[in-house]
């Protein structure tokens, strides 16, 4: 891991339309290979959650990356479209996991809450699924 100074955060993108997608995704990676020096499972698990709120937004969508006293990464993304039911299902996810990725690893849809679960050391969605939190720690130095 890069030592990345805590205080240039949080970084903050927004986007309104689908248009925004790929340089906010390019973004979104930079600031993450910046921190993770290199490609990171949270940096997929975090491109995954927001293919999901792209999807079920209508309108803005917020990022929110924080890097907290250099020892955790915490990103949230928010959108005003419809609420998801996220908790329910990583819940399920996280009963029984090894089930879960045996039988949807194949599928076309539905693994993008696994990626998330197993990229993260905390995914939780907000009370109305319009927000989503995850949440990693880095290794000590």
């Amino acid at each position: 891991m890069g030592k990345e100074n805590s205080s240039a955060y949080p970084v903050r993108f927004y986007t309104s339309c689908r248009s925004d997608n790929e340089w906010l995704r390019l973004k979104i990676s930079e600031v993450l290979r910046r921190i993770f020096n290199g490609h990171s499972l949270f940096e997929v698990a975090v491109q995954e959650a927001l293919n999901n709120a792209l999807h079920f937004a209508k309108a803005k969508v917020s990022i929110k990356i924080n890097l907290l006293c250099g020892r955790r990464v915490v990103v949230r993304i928010q959108h005003w479209g419809l609420g998801f039911s996220g908790n329910t299902v990583l819940n399920t996810i996280e009963k029984d996991f090894a089930i879960q990725i045996e039988n949807r690893l194949m599928d076309e849809s539905g693994r993008g809450l696994m990626i998330m679960k197993a990229g993260t050391h905390c995914a939780c969605y907000n009370k109305d699924g319009k927000e989503v939190l995850l949440a990693v720690r880095l290794p000590a130095y």
